[in-house]
């Protein structure tokens, strides 16, 4: 994934384009197939967060239901 020119990082797109392929392989087999280019600095942070996020999210249930019942009830509050 080229960067370049990019200014603007949402978490958002990075959970869907990335933090969910946790789901399916390991980080580090993730690290070796994954290609990052001309991400800034602020991109970086952004990426290993919602690295960081994803990895207890897709393998500990327990934490999975705790986050994902967390999120449903902040948006019924709305």
């Amino acid at each position: 994934m080229d960067f370049e020119g990019v200014k603007v990082f949402a978490s958002a797109f990075f959970n869907v384009a990335i933090g969910q392929l946790l789901q399916d392989i390991q980080s580090d087999t993730l690290n070796e197939k994954l290609i990052i280019e001309n991400l800034s600095p602020h991109g970086e942070t952004v990426l290993s967060q919602v690295i960081d996020n994803a990895k207890p999210y897709y393998s500990d249930p327990a934490h999975r239901q705790a986050v994902d019942t967390v999120m449903e009830e902040y948006a019924a509050s709305f």
